[in-house]
């Protein structure tokens, strides 16, 4: 799924998801967004999203995602292989990659996230108050 999203930096300062990757920065960073989700032996737990962002200079944003249903693992591979390839020299403007977004669904083989069974097609647009996939769908939503 490739959608162009006009301030993902927005975005995530209004949603619990929290990033390690400073989106703002030259060059290439990769890192894990942060869902949160609390379980009995951590009521301050995350999940993690892999995400990578090249950024060049002023221009236009583009955000990449693949791994919507966790056994689809053809985009996946061809994201992971663009991102790591890629360079800042060779992109005018920023390039976001999420690669995994249903990262548990991925880790275990599964359609759907083994979290909540969310299934991110039927759950767009997202709530950012929702279940951990629900917060994950929010970030295809352009802002």
């Amino acid at each position: 799924m490739i959608r162009e999203i006009s301030n993902l930096v927005l975005l995530l300062k209004t949603k619990l998801i929290s990033s390690e990757v400073d989106f703002d920065a030259i060059g290439k960073h990769a890192g894990y967004l942060c869902v949160p989700h609390s379980v009995h032996c951590s009521a301050y737990g995350w999940i993690p999203v892999p995400v990578v962002s090249i950024r060049n200079a002023s221009g236009p944003m583009l955000v990449i995602m693949a791994g919507n249903h966790g056994d689809e693992y053809e985009g996946q591979i061809a994201e992971s292989n663009l991102a790591r390839e890629l360079e800042a020299r060779d992109i005018r403007g920023r390039l976001i990659f999420l690669p995994t977004v249903n990262a548990l669904a991925a880790q275990t083989g599964l359609r759907t996230s083994s979290v909540d069974d969310g299934n991110l097609n039927r759950l767009f647009p997202g709530n950012a108050m929702g279940s951990p996939s629900e917060m994950i769908a929010i970030l295809s939503r352009p802002s």
